[in-house]
Protein backbone atom coordinates (compact mmCIF):
# COMPACT_ATOMS: atom_id res chain seq x y z
CA UNK A 1 0.00 0.00 0.00
CA UNK A 2 2.91 2.85 0.76
CA UNK A 3 4.27 1.47 -2.37
CA UNK A 4 1.00 2.33 -4.46
CA UNK A 5 0.85 5.50 -2.14
CA UNK A 6 4.76 6.54 -3.50
CA UNK A 7 4.10 6.11 -7.13
CA UNK A 8 0.80 7.60 -7.02
CA UNK A 9 2.53 10.86 -5.28
CA UNK A 10 5.70 10.73 -7.37
CA UNK A 11 3.13 9.89 -10.96
CA UNK A 12 1.15 13.16 -9.23
CA UNK A 13 3.82 15.30 -8.70
CA UNK A 14 5.20 14.51 -12.43
CA UNK A 15 1.47 15.48 -13.79
CA UNK A 16 2.49 19.12 -11.92
CA UNK A 17 6.17 19.36 -13.40
CA UNK A 18 8.86 16.99 -14.58
CA UNK A 19 11.23 15.76 -12.63
CA UNK A 20 14.71 17.28 -12.95
CA UNK A 21 18.25 16.08 -12.04
CA UNK A 22 21.49 17.90 -10.59
CA UNK A 23 24.87 17.23 -10.44
CA UNK A 24 27.14 19.48 -8.46
CA UNK A 25 31.08 19.85 -7.35
CA UNK A 26 32.23 21.89 -4.44
CA UNK A 27 35.23 22.82 -2.67
CA UNK A 28 34.27 21.23 1.24
CA UNK A 29 35.37 22.99 4.82
CA UNK A 30 35.71 20.61 7.57
CA UNK A 31 36.50 20.81 11.29
CA UNK A 32 35.09 18.08 13.77
CA UNK A 33 33.60 18.56 17.30
CA UNK A 34 36.17 16.64 19.19
CA UNK A 35 35.50 15.68 22.43
CA UNK A 36 37.85 13.43 24.87
CA UNK A 37 36.85 13.22 28.95
CA UNK A 38 38.60 14.61 31.78
CA UNK A 39 40.48 16.48 29.33
CA UNK A 40 38.31 18.98 27.17
CA UNK A 41 37.26 19.76 23.58
CA UNK A 42 40.09 19.88 21.61
CA UNK A 43 40.52 23.22 19.07
CA UNK A 44 39.34 21.61 16.19
CA UNK A 45 41.19 23.37 13.15
CA UNK A 46 39.68 23.84 9.65
CA UNK A 47 40.87 20.93 6.69
CA UNK A 48 40.06 21.53 2.84
CA UNK A 49 38.73 18.56 1.23
CA UNK A 50 36.01 17.87 -0.97
CA UNK A 51 32.40 16.96 -2.35
CA UNK A 52 30.38 15.63 -5.51
CA UNK A 53 27.17 15.16 -5.83
CA UNK A 54 24.05 13.87 -7.93
CA UNK A 55 20.82 14.43 -6.79
CA UNK A 56 17.23 14.28 -8.45
CA UNK A 57 14.45 16.47 -8.00
CA UNK A 58 10.61 15.29 -7.27
CA UNK A 59 8.14 18.14 -7.76
CA UNK A 60 5.34 17.90 -5.09
CA UNK A 61 3.92 21.25 -5.74
CA UNK A 62 4.08 24.60 -6.20
CA UNK A 63 7.57 25.75 -5.73
CA UNK A 64 8.22 22.37 -3.32
CA UNK A 65 10.29 19.58 -4.15
CA UNK A 66 11.64 16.43 -2.22
CA UNK A 67 15.79 15.81 -3.08
CA UNK A 68 17.31 12.75 -2.60
CA UNK A 69 20.69 12.17 -3.94
CA UNK A 70 24.66 10.79 -3.57
CA UNK A 71 27.51 12.25 -2.97
CA UNK A 72 31.19 11.51 -2.31
CA UNK A 73 33.21 13.57 -0.16
CA UNK A 74 35.48 14.08 2.78
CA UNK A 75 35.08 15.27 6.19
CA UNK A 76 37.92 15.66 9.25
CA UNK A 77 39.92 17.89 11.70
CA UNK A 78 43.25 18.55 12.98
CA UNK A 79 43.82 19.19 16.23
CA UNK A 80 46.48 20.71 18.13
CA UNK A 81 48.03 18.39 20.97
CA UNK A 82 50.49 21.09 22.27
CA UNK A 83 50.49 22.10 26.09
CA UNK A 84 47.90 18.97 26.96
CA UNK A 85 47.61 15.57 28.47
CA UNK A 86 47.90 13.72 25.27
CA UNK A 87 51.13 15.07 24.33
CA UNK A 88 53.04 12.39 25.73
CA UNK A 89 52.50 10.25 22.89
CA UNK A 90 54.92 12.11 21.33
CA UNK A 91 52.67 14.34 18.97
CA UNK A 92 51.88 18.29 18.69
CA UNK A 93 49.25 17.91 16.04
CA UNK A 94 47.23 15.15 14.85
CA UNK A 95 44.99 15.65 11.37
CA UNK A 96 42.68 12.82 10.18
CA UNK A 97 40.61 12.73 7.24
CA UNK A 98 37.58 10.46 5.99
CA UNK A 99 36.14 9.97 2.73
CA UNK A 100 32.66 9.14 2.64
CA UNK A 101 29.89 7.51 0.46
CA UNK A 102 26.80 9.66 1.62
CA UNK A 103 22.99 9.78 0.86
CA UNK A 104 21.32 12.72 1.60
CA UNK A 105 17.52 13.12 1.59
CA UNK A 106 16.34 17.03 1.41
CA UNK A 107 12.76 18.48 1.45
CA UNK A 108 13.23 21.82 -0.72
CA UNK A 109 11.26 24.87 -1.97
CA UNK A 110 12.42 27.01 -4.77
CA UNK A 111 11.41 30.74 -5.83
CA UNK A 112 11.77 31.89 -9.06
CA UNK A 113 12.76 35.09 -9.34
CA UNK A 114 13.41 36.18 -13.04
CA UNK A 115 12.53 34.16 -16.40
CA UNK A 116 16.26 32.43 -15.34
CA UNK A 117 16.70 33.40 -12.10
CA UNK A 118 16.15 31.24 -9.01
CA UNK A 119 16.50 30.40 -5.52
CA UNK A 120 16.34 27.41 -3.56
CA UNK A 121 16.55 26.77 -0.26
CA UNK A 122 16.28 22.17 1.26
CA UNK A 123 17.43 20.70 4.47
CA UNK A 124 16.83 17.15 5.63
CA UNK A 125 18.73 14.16 7.15
CA UNK A 126 21.83 12.47 5.48
CA UNK A 127 23.13 9.12 6.15
CA UNK A 128 26.90 7.69 4.92
CA UNK A 129 29.56 5.51 5.26
CA UNK A 130 33.23 5.73 5.35
CA UNK A 131 35.34 3.56 2.34
CA UNK A 132 38.68 4.95 3.56
CA UNK A 133 40.45 7.22 6.34
CA UNK A 134 43.78 8.85 6.57
CA UNK A 135 45.61 10.02 9.81
CA UNK A 136 48.99 11.74 10.25
CA UNK A 137 50.55 13.58 12.95
CA UNK A 138 53.28 16.27 13.11
CA UNK A 139 56.08 14.79 16.10
CA UNK A 140 58.24 17.10 18.04
CA UNK A 141 60.70 17.06 15.60
CA UNK A 142 58.66 18.64 13.06
CA UNK A 143 58.34 15.15 10.69
CA UNK A 144 55.18 13.75 9.73
CA UNK A 145 54.10 10.57 10.96
CA UNK A 146 51.12 8.50 9.04
CA UNK A 147 49.50 6.62 11.77
CA UNK A 148 47.94 3.93 9.57
CA UNK A 149 51.33 3.11 7.48
CA UNK A 150 53.75 3.37 10.46
CA UNK A 151 51.75 3.20 13.43
CA UNK A 152 51.96 4.96 16.59
CA UNK A 153 52.82 2.80 19.72
CA UNK A 154 51.19 5.19 22.11
CA UNK A 155 48.28 5.55 20.54
CA UNK A 156 45.59 3.25 18.87
CA UNK A 157 42.19 4.20 17.06
CA UNK A 158 38.99 2.61 15.38
CA UNK A 159 36.71 4.89 13.66
CA UNK A 160 33.17 4.19 13.07
CA UNK A 161 32.10 3.65 9.57
CA UNK A 162 28.69 4.70 10.06
CA UNK A 163 27.72 8.44 10.12
CA UNK A 164 24.29 10.18 10.09
CA UNK A 165 23.11 14.16 10.87
CA UNK A 166 21.14 17.11 9.49
CA UNK A 167 22.23 18.93 5.82
CA UNK A 168 21.21 22.10 4.69
CA UNK A 169 22.12 23.59 1.43
CA UNK A 170 20.86 27.20 -0.61
CA UNK A 171 21.51 27.39 -4.29
CA UNK A 172 21.14 30.51 -6.90
CA UNK A 173 20.34 29.19 -10.16
CA UNK A 174 20.97 31.28 -13.38
CA UNK A 175 19.85 29.42 -16.72
CA UNK A 176 20.09 26.00 -15.34
CA UNK A 177 23.78 26.48 -13.76
CA UNK A 178 23.64 27.06 -9.95
CA UNK A 179 25.95 28.30 -7.00
CA UNK A 180 26.02 25.97 -4.00
CA UNK A 181 26.64 26.87 -0.43
CA UNK A 182 25.62 23.65 2.01
CA UNK A 183 26.35 22.12 5.97
CA UNK A 184 26.52 18.67 7.69
CA UNK A 185 25.85 18.72 10.94
CA UNK A 186 26.71 14.99 12.41
CA UNK A 187 25.00 13.49 15.00
CA UNK A 188 27.10 10.30 15.72
CA UNK A 189 29.95 9.55 17.27
CA UNK A 190 33.19 8.58 14.62
CA UNK A 191 35.33 7.28 17.25
CA UNK A 192 34.61 3.66 18.18
CA UNK A 193 37.57 3.05 20.55
CA UNK A 194 40.70 5.22 21.48
CA UNK A 195 43.53 4.34 23.53
CA UNK A 196 46.71 6.49 24.15
CA UNK A 197 49.34 5.62 26.64
CA UNK A 198 47.86 2.34 27.36
CA UNK A 199 44.75 3.94 28.78
CA UNK A 200 41.30 3.75 26.86
CA UNK A 201 39.48 6.99 26.27
CA UNK A 202 35.89 8.00 26.29
CA UNK A 203 36.40 10.47 23.10
CA UNK A 204 33.70 11.52 20.75
CA UNK A 205 34.28 13.08 17.14
CA UNK A 206 31.36 14.38 15.49
CA UNK A 207 31.76 15.72 11.55
CA UNK A 208 31.13 19.38 10.99
CA UNK A 209 31.02 20.58 7.27
CA UNK A 210 30.51 23.27 4.85
CA UNK A 211 30.72 23.07 1.11
CA UNK A 212 31.07 25.85 -1.88
CA UNK A 213 30.50 24.73 -5.26
CA UNK A 214 28.70 24.87 -8.80
CA UNK A 215 26.24 22.77 -10.57
CA UNK A 216 24.11 22.35 -13.22
CA UNK A 217 20.12 21.25 -13.42
CA UNK A 218 18.62 19.42 -16.57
Amino acid sequence: MMAALAVAVIGGASAQKRISFRADAAVGFSAGDYKVESIGDFAGKTIVGYRFSGNVEVPLSAGLYVSPGLAFQSKGTKTDLAGIALAGIGLKSLKMQTHYVEIPVHLGYRVNLLNLLSVAVQAGPYFSYAISSEATGTNANGSTVDIYQQGLSQLTAKGNKFDMGLGAAAMVEYSKIYLLVGADFGLVNSLKEVTALGQDLDATLKNTSFHVGLGVRF
